[in-house]
């Protein structure tokens, strides 16, 4: 995310479309109220990632799910331009490269692919299908590698539950259990302030007793550092359920969308101790989250 740590931030979660909101919802990052949605003037549909651009224009893209990206103004939520649209994209995660180029997950096509991160045009398929059950959240390591969370297929949940490691330059596999752990089903990837690897996981997915936890690997061997777990309410429920969307903000502190209890969590970005429900939305599927100055 933008850095703009000491300023006034809104977190964005983006809501699909099978819980009726089908939008990207501001919340307010002091206080978790809800503010509104993004004006929706590029027809955004199914909303997964939403990534802040790094020329410095103050923007975000937002994969949608008419094989589109588009633009919209970070503070004001408006509308720009249709960023690229691409046969069967059905993107899903995204991250920009080393290289300054945006790297979508092809969920149709089950591959990784590249566009230009000025023009939108289409470069090349970065990773292929190969290996892939189910492409879920990648990153760029701090070490300059590729990590790719393996999901599990949505329509079956078979399959997955590693996270490949690629060559961040050439896409050649290096690892392709880089993580082998049999209580991952992974989910977003990101990277850690501590420069390990951060991992949503529902594992098994799909179930109705799946565990729900944020996992952290040491990105020199895939090691399991720790366990990131919300614990249970007063009544006894999960607290994080069915997690999908990571992300470190602006006060340092991890957010976690919880799209099985219409939520926003937060860990302590240092200790990964469980601080609190920060967001409370019964409609929010949230898939993924980032962090946009405030509106004056």
């Amino acid at each position: 995310s933008q850095n703009f740590i000491g300023t006034i931030f809104d977190v964005v979660v983006t809501s699909a479309a099978n819980n009726g909101n089908d939008a990207a919802i501001r919340f307010d990052g002091l206080t978790g109220r809800l503010i509104g949605e993004f004006p929706n003037g590029g027809e955004l549909t199914d909303p997964r990632d939403i990534v802040q651009e790094i020329d410095g224009s103050n923007t975000v893209l937002i994969n949608g799910g008419n094989d589109n990206v588009l633009r919209f103004d970070a503070t004001t939520g408006n509308f720009i331009e249709t960023f690229t649209e691409f046969p069967e994209l059905n993107g899903g995660g995204a991250v920009f490269g080393p290289d300054n180029n945006y790297y979508v997950g092809a969920r149709s096509l089950g591959s990784i692919v590249r566009f230009n991160g000025q023009t939108g045009d289409f470069i090349d398929e970065f990773i292929p299908s190969e290996l892939v059950d189910f492409p879920r959240g990648f990153v760029f390591g701090s070490d300059g590698n590729f990590y790719l969370g393996n999901g599990a297929d949505p329509a079956t949940g078979g399959g997955g539950g590693t996270v490949i490691q690629y060559d961040g330059l050439t896409g050649q596999v290096l690892n392709p259990n880089f993580v082998n752990d049999p209580e991952l089903s992974p989910l977003d990837v990101i990277n850690g302030l501590d420069g390990n690897i951060y991992v949503s996981s529902e594992f098994p997915f799909g179930q109705d007793d799946s565990v729900a936890t944020v996992r952290v690997y040491d990105v020199e061997t895939g090691g399991l550092l720790d366990v990131l777990d919300a614990g249970l309410d007063a009544e006894g429920v999960p607290i994080l359920d069915a997690p999908r969307g990571l992300g470190f903000g602006p006060d340092g502190n991890l957010y976690a969308s919880s799209t099985g209890t219409g939520s926003v969590v937060r860990f302590d970005g240092a200790t990964g101790d469980f601080i609190d429900v920060f967001v409370e939305f019964p409609q929010l599927n949230g898939q993924a989250l980032n962090f946009v100055p405030a509106e004056n």
